[in-house]
């Protein structure tokens, strides 16, 4: 029995999984950069609470979670 080939992507889906990687792992980083985890420990919390909480712009805090 022979081993399947891999299927080869477009080049174009290629560097957008490279590309949407890239942001959800300097999503992670910046969530755990700001001490989120911790923050939520103690329970739920809206992301403009977590935002007073770490001196960030609500908004965009709001858009990476």
């Amino acid at each position: 029995m022979s081993t399947p080939k891999p299927v080869e992507q477009p080049a174009q889906v290629a560097m957008l999984q490279l590309i949407s990687g890239f942001w959800i792992s300097r999503g992670v980083f910046v969530v755990a950069k700001l001490g989120i985890p911790d923050l939520l420990a103690s329970g739920a919390k809206t992301a403009e609470e977590l935002a007073q909480l770490t001196d960030v712009h609500a908004p965009s805090l709001f858009r990476i979670l």
